[in-house]
């Protein structure tokens, strides 16, 4: 109640002025009132209708406040209060007033009850809701306010220099200066002292003087006599008239008089005896009021060179009264290095104490960054809906916790051990420093600002695209030193050497590009490379050792174990940028843009878009969807997902090789066993539907029958040269039955002719005599159908054509021969099934080979071949292609010599 009378009573002794004056003039104002009544006609239609529109104008009005939230002032109040107390007065002290109209108890100007009662309400409606949004209300970013709940962590301090001062009046002011470093709790230190003083020294006048609020010429000086009247004048009413006068009077004073001041002290004041009166008339005026006067002054350290000169004046010369102590908190270097080397010293002859504070306790440090953290990403209590998010913090949490407790800190997310991290113990010592928090941050203030940062860039980067420990250490890394982006990072190759991890010989190795490699790695040459430019650019030897320490962790090089469980490390190269950029002006197609569109369905999409890539980025794109699609067919459990998975990893055309068959027999033999009554129909038809003609899919399917035949010729393949697939869960008749629909499915398909004749090559059945492949006599019977159907299109390609062999050999050795293929499209069955029969057969293979060429060959020649060819061009190319293939039979179904070939 005391606060509240303390806070308002400038309007509560308005409100009582303004009350006695309404009685004293009630009856005048009744006169007025009543010749003011004769104006209107009370009982007209027009006067009714007219005050009923003035009422709801202003029940909109209110309406439109309440709405608009808005907030009434105080003076609006107390207008409010003030003519509802009239009307009260009027109301009740009648007088033989009478109020229209007669004929009801509600008169006109009890209109004024409802406005009244609608100002109350709205002002209950604002304050309530100005009240919830306090309690629920959660700001995003932490403020930087100074620290105000409880000890502090130069208490002791604080209570000493509470202690010393207290009941002390100097004779001349006395100063006393609080230095530390920006960001070390000056601020927090003297609002503490203000706090604990005010309890114990209720006589002592107290008030701060924020000197940094004032810009411009003698503005700090003018302002701050301004400060000490307001605060003096309710002790002493003389006081208020000369501080202005004095104050005037030194702002009149030239700049040349104005240095004599400061070398000469009040001399001056005896030549200009204006000064000196004024000076002598506070000075015994401050002496009445006799009482401690301390001035708190903050933040010298933000201001500029001519206002810390002012600054000084004030304290030393200007207001050298009795009774004034000035307590004041700066960083002495700052003020040193601002004023320059003339002055540098100057400080000691401006302050009689002063007091360096302690730096921050780093426990302290660590615990409330931990706590913070905590806070602004809660993982407690588990919400409807985020629980993704609450383990995603709880991780977050667990990174900042034990970072920089290990001596390798570097462990997976999921406790594997990595004491090993390193890939060799023999390399170059990167670093021996031993990294914590108080390398990165030193201050309270510090604590906010990286949090506030930290929390915000979090929100713009997904958690699946980064390996959070580099997140972290980046983050605090960049903080401590802004401008290493444009030092190191902005052309990062310029240090770090851009390398590719074998995975077979597990190492690193030079890559063949030096702007192409998977990883940045730094290593010796990049120590000596970033020493160098950190030197350059004036760098300190303590800031250069913590930086490198830092890159040692983010890019040093570690083992196999390390790359291949965490994908999305800093020092791959692409992900480097988008750690440094934090995921918002790159495109990047990164683990949380893959997870989007699979949960929409729509990875051929992505793999369309990412098609346009340069081809360095989409190799590097294409490979990081892989990972990922592998990484999901773990979570996959029904046939949907499995018919989504397949069609996506056949939308691949150069990123999954047949190294990576192994894998791919993995997971299909996993989820084989894992989801119910999953067949190879589902594999067949996820093939089919996927709309790609040969994708790695079906190469693996084209391989697993590849090898299986070369298994079955022991004697002509070695154990090295059979790649087994025990794991794959369907027969090897399933295996050749989804490549044989496949392809019925591929060549009704505007593809090309050259997809539909490849397709067709993959249908192998079996391998005879010296590695020769022989198909499958369906997929003959197949192909042969669709040549005959568009065999125009065939003559026009260069399918049936006589191709030089070897190719690339100068024509003087070649041979000429058509495409082997043509003699199994044309075969005889009963060839075909002797041969399978007997594969090692020469002579059955000879028979097998020689009739399916002259079974071609008469096929050129019958009447229906004759009816498709229409124009010269076929016509011409055609006759080319019958007298080679006369040839060809004439000479054993054996290639033609160059002279051969000619004469032809």
């Amino acid at each position: 109640m005391n606060n509240w009378i303390e806070k308002n009573k400038k309007y509560i002794i308005q409100y009582l002025l303004i009350i006695a004056i309404i009685f004293v003039f009630k009856s005048t104002l009744q006169s007025l009132l009543f010749k003011l009544a004769k104006l209107f006609d009370f009982e007209s239609t027009e006067f009714k209708i007219g005050y009923i529109i003035l009422i709801l104008i202003g029940l909109l009005g209110y309406m439109f406040l309440i709405d608009k939230k808005y907030i009434i002032s105080r003076k609006g109040h107390l207008l409010a209060i003030v003519l509802f107390t009239t009307y009260i007065i009027f109301r009740n002290f009648e007088n033989g007033v009478i109020y229209l109209p007669e004929s009801t108890h509600l008169k006109y100007i009890d209109i004024s009850v409802l406005f009244f009662l609608i100002h109350i309400i709205q002002w209950k409606i604002t304050k309530q809701n100005s009240s919830i949004k306090k309690a629920d209300k959660k700001d995003f970013f932490i403020n930087d306010a100074v620290y105000v709940d409880g000890e502090i962590d130069n208490e002791l301090i604080v209570q000493q220099l509470i202690t010393s001062i207290t009941n002390y009046k100097p004779v001349n002011s006395f100063s006393i200066g609080i230095n530390a470093e920006w960001g070390f709790g000056k601020s927090t230190f003297l609002n503490r002292f203000y706090t604990e003083y005010s309890k114990s020294n209720s006589e002592t006048i107290m008030f701060w003087f924020h000197i940094w609020k004032n810009k411009g010429d003698k503005a700090v000086i003018d302002n701050f006599f301004k400060e000490l009247s307001t605060n003096l004048k309710p002790y002493s009413g003389e006081i208020e008239d000369n501080i202005e006068k004095y104050s005037e009077a030194i702002l009149n004073v030239s700049p040349g008089e104005l240095k004599k001041i400061i070398s000469a002290g009040k001399d001056i004041f005896r030549e200009e005896l204006s000064l000196e009166e004024y000076y002598q008339i506070i000075q015994k005026a401050i002496q009445k009021i006799d009482r401690q006067i301390i001035i708190i002054l903050d933040d010298l350290d933000r201001l500029e060179a001519k206002e810390i000169l002012d600054t000084y004046k004030i304290i030393r010369t200007l207001s050298d009264f009795e009774n004034v102590i000035f307590l004041a908190g700066y960083d002495r270097n700052y003020l040193e290095k601002t004023l320059g080397k003339n002055k540098e010293k100057y400080i000691n002859k401006i302050f009689q104490v002063e007091i360096n504070l302690l730096p921050f306790d780093e426990g302290q440090i660590n615990e409330m960054l931990l706590n913070n953290i905590k806070d602004v990403f809660p993982y407690d209590a588990i919400q409807e809906g985020t629980k993704d998010k609450t383990k995603e913090n709880k991780k977050l949490y667990n990174t900042f916790n034990s970072i920089f407790k290990e001596k390798i800190p570097w462990k997976f997310l999921d406790n594997t051990d990595l004491s090993d991290v390193f890939q060799n113990k023999n390399q170059f010592v990167c670093s021996e420093l031993k990294l914590d928090y108080k390398h990165f941050i030193r201050t309270h203030r510090d604590l906010k600002r990286f949090l506030n940062e930290f929390k915000f860039n979090k929100n713009l980067i997904n958690t699946d695209d980064i390996y959070l420990p580099d997140y972290v250490l980046f983050r605090l890394l960049t903080y401590r030193y802004r401008n290493l982006y444009s030092i190191v990072f902005e052309n990062i190759s310029d240090i770090f050497d851009n390398k590719d991890y074998d995975f077979i010989n597990n190492k690193m190795q030079d890559s063949w590009n030096d702007n192409d490699g998977t990883h940045y790695i730094y290593d010796e040459n990049s120590k000596e490379r970033l020493f160098k430019k950190l030197r350059s650019h004036e760098y300190s030897n303590d800031d250069i050792q913590i930086i490198n320490a830092t890159l040692c962790i983010l890019f040093g090089l570690k083992n196999k174990e390390f790359y291949k469980k965490n994908e999305h490390t800093i020092s791959k190269s692409y992900y480097t940028n988008f750690y440094l950029r934090n995921g918002i002006p790159n495109e990047a197609y990164t683990r949380s843009k893959f997870k989007k569109y699979w949960d929409e369905g729509n990875i051929e999409d992505l793999i369309n878009r990412m098609e346009g890539l340069s081809q360095n980025t989409k190799l590097q794109a294409f490979n990081e969807l892989k990972i990922f699609l592998f990484d999901t067919s773990s979570s996959i459990s029904n046939k949907n997902d499995f018919y989504k998975l397949i069609k996506s990893l056949n939308n691949f055309k150069n990123s999954i090789h047949s190294n990576d068959f192994k894998e791919l027999e993995k997971i299909i033999k996993k989820l084989s066993d894992k989801i119910t009554d999953l067949s190879y129909e589902d594999l067949k038809n996820s093939l089919i539907e996927s709309n790609v003609s040969i994708g790695p899919i079906d190469l693996l399917i084209e391989d697993i029958a590849v090898n299986h035949e070369r298994g079955q010729r022991k004697g002509l393949y070695d154990n090295q040269n059979i790649n087994e697939y025990n794991l794959f869960p369907f027969t090897i008749e399933n295996t050749k039955e989804i490549l044989l629909e496949k392809l019925e499915s591929v060549l009704q398909q505007n593809v090309g002719y050259n997809i539909h004749f490849n397709y067709y090559t993959l249908q192998i059945d079996f391998i005879a005599v010296d590695h020769k492949i022989i198909l499958v006599y369906e997929a003959d019977k197949v192909f042969k159908a669709h040549l005959n159907k568009f065999f125009l299109h065939f003559v026009w390609g260069d399918y049936l054509d006589f191709k030089g062999d070897p190719e690339g050999f100068p024509k003087e050795h070649q041979t000429y021969k058509p495409n082997d293929f043509l003699c199994q499209v044309f075969c005889n069955k009963e060839d075909w099934d002797k041969l399978k029969a007997n594969k090692t057969n020469v002579a059955f293979y000879k028979n097998f080979r020689t009739n399916g060429f002259n079974n071609y060959n008469s096929f050129l020649q019958t009447q229906k071949v004759k009816n498709i060819i229409v124009g010269e061009d076929h016509i011409s190319k055609l006759e080319k292609i019958k007298k080679m293939m006369d040839a060809f039979i004439a000479n054993d179904c054996q290639p033609l010599n160059r002279t051969q070939f000619e004469d032809v």
